[in-house]
């Protein structure tokens, strides 16, 4: 033929019609009925890249059926594992019920994942117009998820739902009505935790609070990532701590191992009572609520109650460990960074002494009996308090003219005594 095909088969008119076999010149073969020159009726298409496609045609254009959900195929490492807060993907290579590679988009399909505790994650889906479907979803919750790929018996892209405020029950979100499994759905996937974040770790156990002299205490820092999670594997390449407990001058030696899970076992044996810093940090940052206070008692140490003493027992200790201890260290710490934070310095309160005076000021400590209103509701008592002075400056008067009275009455009676002291 003129486009350099080659055809076998019935012929009508000089067209081909009926039953025929077609060799193109891209390699492509097509085997089935023809109708005016054109692929009609039932027919395979071979194409060069070896994709099979058995079914209806009509005018030269293959007619195709929607997605067939058990037929349709679902690949991709997203499907099994995924990192903490990555994006992970897998593809949806949609089939029709022929078992041909569907040759266009449209279909409605949808994928979320059911986590831990029911936390819900849509996936987005992009339609690549091939039959193919790109489905993407970033996790932050650590653990085991069911991941559900499901179609929708209408046609077109279903838009990515936000999460509900309240999140429904599994059972609820993972079939919709109208809606068919795809392959094997669901699959499970698991998503890992991310590298370790020191502000993010714990410390845990009775031993980070309270403690006996002689006795063995334990606590645990746990690694988490920055969502929270617990974080597995090797942690000391991860994240190396450092812990020291002190009670000033004197420190308490610390042994850290690591664990199988995640965790570092810290142990200590305090030889003095008292309160205790405890400091755990990674590469100079302080994990999540450090640093501690630890109270350390004696063994005989006794509590007063009701005019009788008792011993501390278990649980006492636990009453402890409970009832968070104030770490007075670390409260002035806040104070000074607060008050750093105003005035810039590193002198204290006793830097407020040195900063310059206004006029106002000046005014005010040279005339420190000039009443200062700070409230303006107070402004009524200013009246009250220059009266109450012009009473008191007129007692004043009052007293020194009794008093140059006196005196003038007293000087009057001794010339008085004078002049019959004279005439006698």
């Amino acid at each position: 033929m003129t486009d350099g095909s080659k055809y076998v088969g019935g012929w009508q008119a000089g067209k081909r019609d009926g039953q025929g076999r077609c060799m193109y010149a891209s390699g492509d073969q097509y085997e089935g009925n023809w109708k005016d020159d054109k692929r009609h009726g039932q027919g395979t298409c071979l194409f060069a890249d070896g994709t099979r496609f058995r079914g209806e045609w009509e005018e030269d254009a293959w007619l195709q059926s929607a997605a067939e959900p058990a037929l349709t195929r679902v690949s991709g490492p997203g499907l099994t594992r995924a990192l903490a807060g990555q994006t992970a993907s897998f593809v949806i290579q949609a089939y029709d019920e022929l078992r041909n590679k569907r040759l266009s988009g449209g279909d409605n399909f949808m994928a979320h994942l059911v986590g831990p505790a029911g936390v819900i994650t849509h996936a987005s889906l992009e339609d690549k117009e091939d039959g193919t479907y790109l489905v993407t979803y970033c996790c932050t919750a650590a653990g085991m998820h069911d991941l559900h790929v499901t179609i929708g018996k209408t046609a077109g892209v279903a838009p990515q739902a936000p999460s509900p405020p309240t999140p429904p029950s599994p059972q609820q979100i993972k079939i919709r009505g109208g809606e068919e499994r795809v392959a094997e759905s669901p699959y499970s996937v698991r998503v890992l935790p991310v590298q370790p974040v020191p502000r993010k770790c714990t410390v845990v156990g009775p031993g980070r609070t309270h403690s006996t002299t002689g006795e063995l205490a334990e606590f645990f820092i746990e690694g988490r990532d920055q969502f929270g999670n617990r974080c597995d594997g090797d942690l000391p390449s991860q994240l190396p701590v450092t812990v020291k407990l002190s009670y000033k001058p004197f420190t308490c030696a610390v042994s850290v191992i690591p664990t199988d899970d995640g965790r570092y076992s810290c142990m200590y044996t305090p030889d003095r009572s008292g309160f205790y810093r405890l400091e755990v940090t990674s590469q100079g940052i302080h994990v999540y609520g450090s640093p501690f206070s630890v109270k350390v008692s004696e063994p005989n140490d006794t509590v007063a109650g009701k005019g009788k003493a008792h011993k501390l027992q278990q649980s006492n200790a636990v009453e402890d460990v409970c009832r968070p201890l104030i770490d007075q260290v670390k409260a002035w710490e806040g104070i000074a960074a607060a008050v750093y934070a105003v005035d810039g310095s590193m002198d204290g309160w006793d830097d407020d002494n040195k900063k310059p005076q206004s006029s106002e000021d000046k005014y005010l400590l040279a005339h420190p009996d000039v009443p200062v209103v700070d409230n303006l509701e107070d402004i009524w008592l200013v009246s009250k308090l220059q009266e109450e002075r012009k009473a008191k400056q007129k007692e004043q008067e009052r007293a020194q003219q009794l008093q140059q009275y006196k005196q003038v009455l007293g000087l009057a009676r001794s010339n008085e005594h004078l002049v019959s002291s004279k005439n006698k």
